[in-house]
């Protein structure tokens, strides 16, 4: 899965997600964006619905048009995790420290600007 997305300012912004897994946390996951690899492993958080907030990573990204990707690349258990990001059901803002960055299309993550 992926999405594209405007970045207002170049910098290093830290890649965010919102994962949720039952019991069998463990999976290998990479967010691609910018040419760099973000890998991280799924937490358990005892309910796919129950969601943690987590930073996985920094990339540094430059200005304009972005393209973001999640890319499972192993699986413990029934599934690799639930993944969504906090507020609109329809995606999220992805921000910068202390203004609005840029404006993704639908999707799970987050980018944040880190000074």
């Amino acid at each position: 899965m992926s999405w594209d997305f405007e970045v207002a300012k170049a910098g290093k912004y830290e890649v965010e997600v919102q994962q949720g897994c039952g019991s069998s946390g463990g999976s290998e996951v990479v967010v691609e964006v910018a040419g760099q690899a973000v890998k991280f492993t799924v937490d358990a958080t005892g309910n796919f619905q129950s969601f943690a907030q987590r930073v996985v990573g920094v990339v540094d990204l430059g200005e304009g048009r972005q393209t973001l990707a999640v890319k499972p690349q192993s699986k413990v258990g029934a599934a690799v995790m639930d993944l969504r990001r906090g507020g609109a059901a329809t995606g999220a803002p992805v921000k910068e420290a202390r203004r609005r960055a840029c404006h993704p299309s639908p999707g799970a993550r987050t980018v944040r600007r880190r000074d």
